[in-house]
């Protein structure tokens, strides 16, 4: 009984940490001014919240909203220094 609780505990935590450890990734990347690197974290964090069965709706929105950011910086660098 213990062993089987400690596979599912187990299974279970290996994938909600897999899209928080895109996330801290992604963050890391965006903090260093590596914003492509970061885009693409983020949205494979969010596909590692979408395969869950019980994601966390607050995380995937917060990293929705990151994209989105970070889709108008680069917009925004790429404008600038084409501009410039």
């Amino acid at each position: 009984m213990s062993s089987t609780f400690s596979a599912i505990n187990t299974f279970f935590s290996r994938k909600r940490t897999s899209s928080l450890d895109y996330f801290a990734m992604a963050l890391r990347n965006e903090n260093d001014g590596c914003y492509n690197e970061a885009l693409l974290n983020y949205e494979q964090a969010l596909m590692e919240q979408n395969k869950q069965r019980f994601r966390d709706d607050r995380l995937a929105a917060r990293i929705a909203d990151k994209i989105k950011v970070l889709h108008t910086t680069i917009d925004y660098e790429r404008n600038f220094h084409v501009n410039g």
